[in-house]
């Protein structure tokens, strides 16, 4: 009997996990029909944001329905709610990107502007990072939490999260690993900020600021330490600066916390 409850148990999860990244696709593929538009598609920027406003809504209509019909939830219990990001949480967005553009240029890179169309990063300022954190830092982690544990929660979605990255073109075997290790750490970073704000609003402010400078900015150095082929989203400074961010916070928070309960048991 417990073998089968086992059995069902995980096809239950990957079932769930498969309709969650399905239904995050298809609004992406449903948006899309912007471009087809004969009026529209022809003004790059204006189709752009139109895909980006639909893109948004459709995630949205989604995650709503997937959360109360199929999880039997609702938006608040998968942290899928509006508030003002924290200051501290706020700084770690803006200075995550600075210190990473600044660090690679002290190792010789030569910064310039990269010319992206604006609706590329109107879309990927707003949109894609939105969408991201609706499904990744909302949907799957609360699933993987209620199943199995938090740090199952936290792992998993990151590895499916850098997994589905590898979409954006064919890549050689040392940028895919560059690619996971960036992909887990920085998810770490935004799952940790979901987890102590209760909020998916810090993380898509942490993912949209990150995306914004890096879309703006560009080297012109493939190297390994550059990010090789993919770019500097996972170059070996980026992972660094992730995983320095996710250190020092966490430190922060915890001798608060120490402080706080040293101050208590004195009074």
């Amino acid at each position: 009997m417990a073998a089968k409850k086992q059995a069902f148990f995980s096809r239950h999860i990957i079932f769930s996990t498969f309709l969650i990244i399905f239904v995050m696709l298809a609004a992406g593929l449903l948006a899309g029909f912007v471009y087809l538009l004969p009026t529209i598609k022809e003004n790059d920027n204006l189709s752009s944001a139109l895909f980006a406003l639909f893109y948004l809504n459709f995630a949205l209509i989604f995650a709503k329905l997937l959360a109360e019909r199929y999880c039997r939830l609702s938006l608040k219990d998968c942290r899928i709610c509006l508030s003002l990001p924290k200051i501290s949480w706020q700084i770690v967005g803006l200075l995550l990107p600075l210190t990473v553009l600044g660090g690679l240029l002290l190792i010789g890179g030569k910064l310039s502007l990269s010319h992206q169309p604006w609706g590329r990063i109107i879309i990927g300022t707003l949109a894609a990072p939105a969408v991201e954190e609706l499904f990744f830092r909302g949907l799957l982690l609360t699933v993987f939490e209620i199943k199995y544990s938090k740090f199952i929660a936290v792992l998993v979605p990151a590895i499916i999260f850098a997994l589905l990255h590898l979409l954006n073109g064919p890549l050689d075997f040392l940028t895919v690993c560059q690619l996971l290790l960036a992909g887990l750490s920085f998810s770490a970073l935004l799952s940790y900020s979901v987890y102590e704000t209760n909020s998916i609003s810090d993380s898509i402010l942490i993912h949209a600021l990150w995306n914004f400078f890096t879309l703006l900015f560009t080297f012109n150095n493939t190297s390994f330490w550059f990010g090789g082929q993919y770019g500097i989203d996972i170059s070996p400074i980026a992972v660094l600066a992730y995983l320095s961010a996710l250190l020092i916070i966490y430190l922060l928070r915890t001798s608060n916390k120490r402080k706080l309960k040293f101050s208590r048991s004195n009074t």
